[in-house]
């Protein structure tokens, strides 16, 4: 019995062995391509990590930022952040890897002429994965793209140029010529992208929730969406009816307008990550969005929601680390909140600037917090001794009421920011900042201070030179 055994993990460690050598075996004419593709490009040696790298004796399937299969086909090129500024053309070498599932051209210059993708995309047929975000494309995105049908991540967000006739704009295709085809798409970013069409700039939720069942990241900001989310018939709204596998949404920095169904989010259970902030959303928040302990971050900052928002509602997400209410005509009620039982909060940053608060909310003694904004208030008296927590990074005060800091208190060394301005601060500054502060940024300008400067800031001014103050 020992003997067979022996065979056959012999057989196996053999098999496995020949298996991952041949996957590490470059084929003659994909090294070729790869060679013209390197000669083609233009790119910064100086600033490139990968194709300033490749070398002719090594198998160019361990060459940095490429993957290949088992036979020796290109799968994969991550050619991200190489400083390429140039000689990507319809006839490139790059569109002979027919095998090519994932293709990654993000954060590369091309000189910033906003020239338009290449229509040679369309021979990618095996595609999965394209990012070609942040590369100061422009023009009509490529009919070719559409016909991608295995695409299932789909990144073309550009934020170089908000200009008509230089960023990428979709009008032939369209929005809904372009995701028509693409069904399996699970990933969907088109930031800063020009929707010509005013139609679809008011339909595009109907358009991608007919489309992409499967969608689990949808990310659209500053793509001048307009319109409201509005309701049709069930209980969740037709424009979200068939994206129950989201996970990230993004429609921050639009124009839409419009209250929220209160059934909104209703079936969203794995909804992770909700950024609605810089729109025009009023009303109150429904209150199906507290059904969701799954939520990770939650932005609805500068709208014009309104209401009581109740601190009770923390307990519906447990795992928040970020919450921002700023900028919207919300008061929070804090008063009947117990601090005990919001300790195992997991917040980190906390932004409730322009929210009616008149006092310091308790609950925030029981959290790390690492940046906090309690900006544009109305909170009077001294500021906490508990508010610098240990891991503050970021600490926002400025226009409120206050008039002093209580004591004793202790300024941790990890805050870099600290606004105080526009404040009632009085009489002389009396600062504790250890030596080894990271404090960058401090400023009081706008109080009632009087006095010398204390030495703990000249102290920590000279450790550290770059650190700015305004008194």
């Amino acid at each position: 019995m020992l003997p067979k055994l022996l065979f056959i993990f012999i057989l196996i460690s053999s098999f496995i062995f020949t298996a991952h050598s041949y996957n590490n075996k470059c084929l003659r004419h994909q090294k070729t391509l790869l060679l013209q593709l390197s000669d083609e490009l233009s790119f910064d040696s100086i600033l490139s990590t990968k194709l300033v790298r490749w070398n002719e004796t090594v198998e160019c399937c361990k060459w940095h930022g490429v993957e290949c299969d088992a036979s020796g086909n290109v799968v994969s090129l991550q050619l991200d952040d190489e400083a390429i500024s140039g000689g990507i053309g319809d006839s490139s070498s790059l569109f002979r890897f027919k095998y090519l599932q994932k293709h990654n051209l993000a954060y590369n210059g091309f000189n910033y002429t906003h020239h338009p993708i290449p229509k040679g995309i369309g021979n990618f047929t095996y595609l999965t994965h394209l990012n070609l975000s942040s590369s100061s494309f422009g023009g009509q995105v490529p009919v070719e793209i559409s016909s991608l049908k295995r695409l299932v991540s789909l990144d073309i967000s550009n934020y170089y140029s908000s200009t008509p006739g230089e960023c990428l704009s979709l009008e032939y295709p369209n929005l809904e010529m372009l995701v028509g085809n693409l069904t399996e798409l699970r990933e969907l970013n088109l930031d800063g992208v020009n929707i010509t069409s005013s139609d679809e700039r008011q339909k595009w939720s109907h358009i991608v929730s007919s489309h992409l069942p499967n969608l689990t990241t949808l990310s659209f900001r500053l793509c001048s969406l307009s319109g409201p989310l509005a309701s049709l018939k069930g209980s969740i709204p037709s424009t979200f009816a068939n994206l129950t596998e989201l996970i990230h949404v993004d429609l921050g920095n639009n124009l839409l307008t419009g209250s929220l169904p209160s059934t909104l989010f209703e079936g969203l259970s794995k909804l992770a990550y909700l950024y609605l902030r810089f729109n025009s959303f009023y009303g109150n928040i429904p209150h199906s969005l507290y059904a969701l302990p799954s939520l990770l971050e939650l932005d609805l900052c500068y709208n014009q929601f309104s209401g009581t928002f109740q601190l009770d509602n923390f307990q519906s997400f447990p795992n928040l680390t970020l919450l921002d209410l700023s900028g919207n005509s919300l008061s929070i009620d804090a008063d009947n909140v117990n601090s005990i039982s919001y300790g195992d909060l997991q917040l980190k940053r906390l932004y409730l600037a322009s929210c009616n608060l008149s006092n310091f909310p308790d609950f925030i003694k029981d959290l790390d917090v690492q940046y906090l904004d309690l900006s544009n208030n109305s909170i009077a008296g001294e500021i906490p001794s508990w508010i610098w927590g240990t891991q503050l990074i970021a600490l926002y005060l400025r226009y409120n009421l206050l008039t002093d800091f209580q004591k004793p208190y202790h300024i941790p060394p990890s805050l870099g920011l600290l606004y105080l301005d526009s404040n009632q601060l009085r009489a002389e500054l009396q600062l504790l900042i250890p030596l080894e502060s990271e404090l960058w940024l401090l400023t009081f300008a706008n109080n009632s201070l009087s006095g010398s400067i204390p030495t703990s800031l000249c102290k920590a001014t000279a450790h550290k030179p770059c650190l700015s103050f305004f008194l």
